[in-house]
Protein backbone atom coordinates (compact mmCIF):
# COMPACT_ATOMS: atom_id res chain seq x y z
CA UNK A 1 0.00 0.00 0.00
CA UNK A 2 0.66 3.75 -0.38
CA UNK A 3 -0.01 7.17 0.95
CA UNK A 4 -4.07 8.18 0.25
CA UNK A 5 -3.92 11.28 -1.81
CA UNK A 6 -6.82 12.90 -3.41
CA UNK A 7 -9.52 15.28 -3.92
CA UNK A 8 -13.13 14.69 -2.87
CA UNK A 9 -16.03 17.29 -4.33
CA UNK A 10 -17.66 18.53 -1.62
CA UNK A 11 -19.80 20.71 -3.67
CA UNK A 12 -21.09 21.08 -7.50
CA UNK A 13 -22.73 18.54 -9.60
CA UNK A 14 -20.77 15.67 -8.54
CA UNK A 15 -20.63 15.73 -4.71
CA UNK A 16 -18.50 12.88 -2.97
CA UNK A 17 -16.33 12.26 -6.76
CA UNK A 18 -12.86 11.28 -5.95
CA UNK A 19 -9.93 12.48 -8.30
CA UNK A 20 -6.64 10.65 -7.22
CA UNK A 21 -3.62 12.93 -7.23
CA UNK A 22 -0.71 10.77 -8.72
CA UNK A 23 1.45 12.94 -10.13
CA UNK A 24 4.34 15.44 -9.05
CA UNK A 25 2.31 18.06 -10.16
CA UNK A 26 -1.38 18.29 -10.93
CA UNK A 27 -3.05 20.64 -13.05
CA UNK A 28 -6.55 21.34 -12.63
CA UNK A 29 -9.18 22.79 -14.79
CA UNK A 30 -12.24 23.11 -17.62
CA UNK A 31 -9.44 22.02 -20.51
CA UNK A 32 -9.86 18.27 -21.25
CA UNK A 33 -6.41 17.94 -21.09
CA UNK A 34 -5.54 18.39 -17.41
CA UNK A 35 -4.96 15.86 -14.93
CA UNK A 36 -8.33 16.86 -13.33
CA UNK A 37 -11.09 17.69 -15.25
CA UNK A 38 -13.71 19.75 -13.75
CA UNK A 39 -16.45 20.89 -15.84
CA UNK A 40 -17.90 24.18 -14.24
CA UNK A 41 -18.99 27.83 -16.00
CA UNK A 42 -16.78 29.17 -12.71
CA UNK A 43 -13.68 27.29 -13.26
CA UNK A 44 -11.33 28.40 -15.61
CA UNK A 45 -9.62 25.96 -18.58
CA UNK A 46 -5.96 26.42 -16.07
CA UNK A 47 -7.44 26.64 -12.75
CA UNK A 48 -4.74 25.49 -10.02
CA UNK A 49 -1.93 23.61 -9.86
CA UNK A 50 -1.05 21.05 -6.92
CA UNK A 51 2.29 20.43 -6.62
CA UNK A 52 3.74 17.36 -4.27
CA UNK A 53 7.79 17.51 -2.74
CA UNK A 54 8.22 14.65 -0.55
CA UNK A 55 5.55 14.33 1.85
CA UNK A 56 4.21 18.17 1.68
CA UNK A 57 1.70 19.16 -0.92
CA UNK A 58 1.58 23.03 -2.32
CA UNK A 59 -1.76 24.97 -4.01
CA UNK A 60 -0.92 27.83 -6.48
CA UNK A 61 -3.47 29.61 -8.41
CA UNK A 62 -3.17 29.82 -12.65
CA UNK A 63 -4.32 33.06 -13.02
CA UNK A 64 -7.46 31.75 -13.05
CA UNK A 65 -10.76 33.97 -13.31
CA UNK A 66 -12.80 33.73 -10.40
CA UNK A 67 -9.84 32.98 -8.85
CA UNK A 68 -8.86 29.42 -5.86
CA UNK A 69 -10.09 29.89 -2.28
CA UNK A 70 -8.05 28.07 0.50
CA UNK A 71 -10.41 27.51 3.73
CA UNK A 72 -12.12 30.31 2.57
CA UNK A 73 -9.07 32.71 1.87
CA UNK A 74 -8.34 33.89 -1.73
CA UNK A 75 -4.99 32.58 -2.88
CA UNK A 76 -2.36 35.17 -3.41
CA UNK A 77 0.55 33.07 -3.76
CA UNK A 78 1.60 29.19 -3.45
CA UNK A 79 0.16 27.74 -0.31
CA UNK A 80 0.99 25.07 1.70
CA UNK A 81 -2.18 22.25 1.98
CA UNK A 82 -2.54 19.77 4.65
CA UNK A 83 -5.53 16.86 4.79
CA UNK A 84 -8.59 18.36 5.38
CA UNK A 85 -8.11 21.68 3.95
CA UNK A 86 -11.18 23.05 1.52
CA UNK A 87 -10.57 24.10 -1.79
CA UNK A 88 -13.23 26.47 -3.69
CA UNK A 89 -12.84 27.20 -7.36
CA UNK A 90 -14.95 30.02 -7.99
CA UNK A 91 -18.66 30.32 -6.05
CA UNK A 92 -19.70 26.43 -7.35
CA UNK A 93 -17.39 23.60 -7.07
CA UNK A 94 -15.69 22.70 -3.66
CA UNK A 95 -13.15 20.54 -3.18
CA UNK A 96 -11.69 18.47 -0.04
CA UNK A 97 -7.59 17.55 -0.20
CA UNK A 98 -7.04 14.61 1.98
CA UNK A 99 -3.67 13.17 2.54
CA UNK A 100 -3.49 9.77 4.75
CA UNK A 101 -0.20 8.50 5.32
CA UNK A 102 0.15 4.43 5.09
CA UNK A 103 1.29 3.93 8.64
CA UNK A 104 -2.05 6.08 9.90
CA UNK A 105 -4.18 4.20 7.48
CA UNK A 106 -2.61 1.28 9.26
CA UNK A 107 -3.33 2.12 13.13
CA UNK A 108 -6.79 2.66 11.97
CA UNK A 109 -7.53 -0.62 10.62
CA UNK A 110 -5.41 -2.43 13.31
CA UNK A 111 -7.16 -5.00 15.28
CA UNK A 112 -8.47 -4.01 18.68
CA UNK A 113 -7.30 -5.78 22.08
CA UNK A 114 -8.56 -8.53 23.17
CA UNK A 115 -9.47 -6.71 26.44
CA UNK A 116 -11.82 -4.03 24.37
CA UNK A 117 -13.87 -6.87 23.34
CA UNK A 118 -16.82 -8.24 24.99
CA UNK A 119 -16.98 -11.04 26.85
CA UNK A 120 -18.19 -13.66 24.24
CA UNK A 121 -16.00 -12.00 21.47
CA UNK A 122 -13.31 -12.67 24.31
CA UNK A 123 -14.37 -16.93 24.24
CA UNK A 124 -14.49 -16.94 20.87
CA UNK A 125 -10.74 -15.37 20.36
CA UNK A 126 -9.33 -17.21 22.57
CA UNK A 127 -10.83 -20.37 21.72
CA UNK A 128 -9.50 -19.58 17.78
CA UNK A 129 -5.81 -18.52 19.60
CA UNK A 130 -5.85 -21.95 21.04
CA UNK A 131 -6.88 -24.08 18.05
CA UNK A 132 -3.85 -22.07 16.14
CA UNK A 133 -1.58 -22.90 19.00
CA UNK A 134 -2.63 -26.77 18.63
CA UNK A 135 -1.53 -26.28 14.57
CA UNK A 136 1.41 -24.67 15.02
CA UNK A 137 2.56 -27.02 17.98
CA UNK A 138 3.36 -29.98 15.80
CA UNK A 139 4.41 -28.03 12.50
CA UNK A 140 6.97 -26.16 14.61
CA UNK A 141 8.36 -29.59 15.99
CA UNK A 142 8.72 -31.13 12.70
CA UNK A 143 10.32 -28.01 11.34
CA UNK A 144 12.82 -28.24 13.93
CA UNK A 145 13.87 -32.13 13.44
CA UNK A 146 14.80 -31.05 9.68
CA UNK A 147 18.15 -30.97 9.53
CA UNK A 148 19.64 -28.21 6.57
CA UNK A 149 21.43 -29.96 3.50
CA UNK A 150 25.09 -28.81 3.69
CA UNK A 151 26.91 -29.25 0.65
CA UNK A 152 30.26 -29.19 0.23
CA UNK A 153 32.10 -26.85 -1.32
CA UNK A 154 34.62 -29.39 -3.00
CA UNK A 155 31.13 -31.81 -4.03
CA UNK A 156 29.85 -28.85 -5.47
CA UNK A 157 32.65 -27.57 -7.68
CA UNK A 158 33.43 -31.30 -8.91
CA UNK A 159 29.41 -31.20 -9.69
CA UNK A 160 30.29 -28.28 -11.87
CA UNK A 161 33.17 -29.30 -13.63
CA UNK A 162 31.72 -32.81 -14.21
CA UNK A 163 28.40 -30.88 -15.31
CA UNK A 164 31.07 -28.76 -18.16
CA UNK A 165 33.05 -31.76 -19.24
CA UNK A 166 29.42 -33.53 -20.35
CA UNK A 167 28.30 -29.86 -22.15
CA UNK A 168 31.33 -30.32 -23.82
CA UNK A 169 30.87 -34.18 -25.32
CA UNK A 170 27.35 -33.62 -26.75
CA UNK A 171 27.80 -32.29 -30.34
CA UNK A 172 25.94 -29.38 -30.95
CA UNK A 173 23.32 -28.95 -34.05
CA UNK A 174 25.49 -26.33 -35.80
CA UNK A 175 28.78 -28.75 -35.95
CA UNK A 176 26.74 -31.62 -37.14
CA UNK A 177 25.26 -29.38 -39.64
CA UNK A 178 28.94 -27.87 -41.02
CA UNK A 179 30.13 -31.56 -41.66
CA UNK A 180 27.23 -32.62 -43.47
CA UNK A 181 27.93 -29.59 -45.68
CA UNK A 182 31.24 -30.71 -46.25
CA UNK A 183 30.51 -34.32 -46.50
CA UNK A 184 28.07 -33.39 -49.35
CA UNK A 185 29.94 -30.61 -51.28
CA UNK A 186 33.49 -33.42 -51.14
CA UNK A 187 31.59 -36.75 -52.47
CA UNK A 188 28.61 -35.23 -54.30
CA UNK A 189 29.66 -31.60 -56.05
CA UNK A 190 33.10 -31.99 -56.95
CA UNK A 191 32.66 -35.59 -58.47
CA UNK A 192 29.79 -34.32 -60.76
CA UNK A 193 31.77 -30.73 -61.72
CA UNK A 194 35.09 -33.12 -62.58
CA UNK A 195 32.86 -35.69 -64.60
CA UNK A 196 30.83 -32.65 -66.78
CA UNK A 197 34.29 -30.87 -66.71
CA UNK A 198 35.93 -34.06 -68.94
CA UNK A 199 33.11 -35.30 -70.37
CA UNK A 200 33.56 -38.55 -68.59
CA UNK A 201 29.54 -39.82 -68.57
CA UNK A 202 29.43 -42.63 -70.86
CA UNK A 203 33.18 -43.94 -70.12
CA UNK A 204 31.63 -44.03 -66.03
CA UNK A 205 28.31 -44.80 -66.73
CA UNK A 206 27.61 -46.80 -70.19
CA UNK A 207 26.17 -49.39 -68.86
CA UNK A 208 23.29 -47.43 -66.95
CA UNK A 209 22.68 -44.91 -70.08
CA UNK A 210 21.76 -47.95 -72.25
CA UNK A 211 20.05 -49.23 -70.96
CA UNK A 212 17.66 -46.26 -70.12
CA UNK A 213 18.69 -45.44 -73.84
CA UNK A 214 20.12 -47.98 -76.21
CA UNK A 215 23.05 -46.53 -78.20
CA UNK A 216 23.14 -43.20 -76.20
CA UNK A 217 26.86 -44.06 -75.28
CA UNK A 218 29.19 -46.14 -77.58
Amino acid sequence: MTDTVKLIVKAGDKISKTFDLIKEKSAIGRDPNSDIVIEDIEVSKNHLAITRKGNTFQIEDQNSTNGTFLNGKKLRKPTAIENGDLISLGKNIVLEFVYEKYDEILESSEIPELSQLDESDQSKATRVKEEISEVEKPLKERVDKVEPVRINKKDQKKGTSNQKTEDQKKPTWWIILIAALIFFVIFCVIPLIVIEATNQWCNLFAGFFNSMSPGVCP
